[in-house]
């Protein structure tokens, strides 16, 4: 190879290694769980525990669903939702981080469901500070607001008669 396209050669890779490429404000693991959310991936909840970040399945999955209304993918914004009824029923921090996106999200019924899932919460003292700042202060005050102020909480009854605002 004759050093002229040795050059032109070297400088194809510069360019197509340089800042021409699309930059995106999301951080690659959101992207790669909305392309894997576009890809029809059937376990939502596994490919979020797979993430080397501190941040909480409802943190993840509530600025997946802000990018996915970012970018207008209506689609992925359902299926994601419609997965979380299954991720409701695995265990009660699984439930609280969905009541915690459904109250996101003003998805009452999808919230309900959440609830129900609350397994052995007695009341709200005996949540620590570090879940109600995972769920969040506008899901955390509308279980405080719904609950009694003393005894133990049955939680399908509280599920049947919380109010959430008309969407």
């Amino acid at each position: 190879m004759n050093e002229l396209s040795q050059q032109r050669k070297s400088s194809t890779v510069k360019t197509m290694e340089g800042d021409s490429g699309i930059r995106l404000p999301e951080r690659f693991h959101t992207l790669r769980l909305l392309f894997e959310a576009i890809g029809d991936r059937s376990d939502l909840k596994t490919s979020v525990e797979t993430l080397p970040t501190t941040r909480s399945l409802p943190g993840h999955i509530k600025h997946l669903l802000e990018v996915a209304d970012k970018y207008e993918l209506h689609g992925v914004k359902k299926r994601i939702l419609h997965d979380l009824w299954y991720t409701a029923t695995l265990s009660k921090q699984d439930a609280l981080g969905v009541f915690s996106v459904a109250v996101q999200q003003q998805s009452p019924a999808l919230a309900r469901h959440a609830m129900r899932h609350f397994k052995d919460i007695r009341g709200l003292e005996s949540f620590p500070w570090s879940l109600v700042t995972s769920i969040g202060a506008n899901p955390w005050w509308y279980l405080v607001r719904a609950a009694p102020e003393k005894g133990s909480i049955v939680w399908k009854e509280l599920a049947n008669s919380i109010q959430f605002p008309e969407s």
